[in-house]
């Protein structure tokens, strides 16, 4: 589906990967480098990609 914003909600994020710290801090790294490729990518210019945890 084609849109101009896009949120990722996560719920429960205290629970991802708790017992891998350095898994969680890749997997911050992954969402940013993602809503940032898809704000500024070949063809979607102006989408937002944002992610929420809760």
């Amino acid at each position: 589906m084609v849109a101009d914003h896009y949120l990722v909600v996560i719920e429960r994020s205290a629970l991802v990967l708790q017992d891998c710290p350095e898994d969680r801090s890749a997997l911050l790294g992954i969402l940013d480098t993602t809503g940032r490729h898809w704000g500024h990518g070949p063809g979607r210019p102006g989408r937002s990609f944002n992610w929420l945890l809760l």
